[in-house]
């Protein structure tokens, strides 16, 4: 929420990837009701007010041209609670995602990674160079 009550200036703009349409339906909930707005589209794309919520896996980011001009990129890694641990977040995809992002990002930006560690994941922590 923090993040995205910065994009109200139109000083900055927010754009969040998720592969569950749950989570991209939970989060665009939550914004509309605590910053009181009104983001539209569809199940794959919500945008307004600075904000964009995009249906795709984060291993497709380097890909977007909105990247340019890019401050700031954060993961949250795991799996949306109260969904199917089966979806989560998959090393492979995130290490081709930070490996192709690091050289794109312009000077003075950064990469943040906050990791919800379970069970199922555990088994994976291994592939993490």
């Amino acid at each position: 929420m923090f993040l995205s009550q910065l994009t109200f200036d139109g000083q900055y703009h927010l754009t969040a990837y998720d592969i569950q349409e749950a989570a991209l339906l939970s989060t665009r909930a939550l914004v509309q009701k605590e910053l009181n707005i009104e983001l539209t589209g569809n199940a794959s794309h919500f945008f307004g007010h600075g904000l964009s919520l995009k249906l795709a896996c984060h291993s497709k980011i380097a890909h977007e041209e909105e990247l340019k001009a890019t401050k700031l990129i954060h993961f949250n890694l795991g799996y949306l609670p109260g969904s199917d641990k089966q979806v989560t977040t998959m090393t492979g995809t995130t290490m081709t995602a930070l490996q192709e992002l690091a050289p794109l990002l312009p000077q003075n930006s950064a990469i943040t990674l906050v990791c919800y560690p379970h069970l199922e994941g555990m088994y994976y922590m291994h592939d993490i160079p």
